[in-house]
């Protein structure tokens, strides 16, 4: 509130004193808090934090028309989260990434402004926190396990693929042999059946051979038989004379 004298007493005079009042406004700021203050946390092949400072946001600065001096108030802190004003009316957010859990997560902090007479902002300006985290040590885990499936299943494949192709040759070479061997008992047949026919032929010549080598000499003999028939009447003729009467 702000007095103006229009008026007063000077000497023996009174004046009228008129008083004018001008409204208390809250402090604002002068720009749009945040609204997202992101902070990346991340854990490295080794397993161990790759960053682990402090990072640190810092607000627009806030501003009271009437140059009364301002407060601010903040809710939604956190063991990892330091919040307060600066001297100049700003105000920063202090996230320790050291303990921060290891995970994605957002959260949600407001700021409340009011000057020193009371006059106070009616809605809070409000911003998130977004921890964004990522995990390399199991990212390099995973993608070591998925590479040995992989080489297991080439692997796998590869082997079925050498014994589908072994099965495949050793199954050509059989039925080559097959048919081989079925053209040697064929050959082996035949040669047997010639052979066979050779022999009978052979035994069929020999046994013609001996017939007619066996009736030569049923021939001869006869003929010797019939030779000697006229000897022996006369052998008999001989014996008759001599028999004693």
């Amino acid at each position: 509130m702000i007095a103006k004298t229009s008026s007063g007493n000077f000497g023996t005079k009174k004046y009228n004193v008129i008083i004018d009042e001008i409204p208390n406004t809250p402090p604002k700021f002068t720009k749009i808090v945040g609204p997202i203050f992101g902070v990346k946390l991340v854990k490295g092949v080794d397993g161990e934090l790759e960053d682990d400072s402090t990072e640190t946001y810092t607000s627009p600065k806030a501003v009271d028309a009437q140059k009364d001096k301002i407060i601010m108030s903040f809710t939604g802190g956190k063991v990892f989260m330091r919040m307060k004003k600066n001297d100049d009316d700003t105000f920063f957010i202090k996230i320790n990434k050291s303990l921060l859990p290891k995970k994605t997560a957002t959260y949600a902090v407001s700021i409340g402004l009011e000057d020193v007479r009371g006059a106070k902002q009616i809605v809070r300006s409000r911003m998130k926190v977004m921890v964004e985290y990522q995990d390399k040590y199991k990212e390099a885990k995973e993608a070591a396990e998925k590479a040995k499936l992989e080489a297991e299943k080439l692997e796998k494949e590869e082997a079925e693929k050498a014994a589908k192709e072994l099965k495949e040759k050793e199954e050509a070479e059989t039925a080559e042999e097959e048919k081989d061997g079925e053209t040697e008992d064929s050959k082996d047949a035949e040669d047997s059946e010639k052979s066979e026919t050779t022999e009978d032929a052979d035994d069929a010549k020999k046994a013609e051979a001996a017939d007619a080598e066996e009736t030569k000499k049923t021939a001869k003999d006869k003929k010797a038989e019939v030779a000697n028939e006229p000897k022996k009447v006369q052998t008999a003729a001989k014996e008759e004379v001599a028999k004693p009467k």
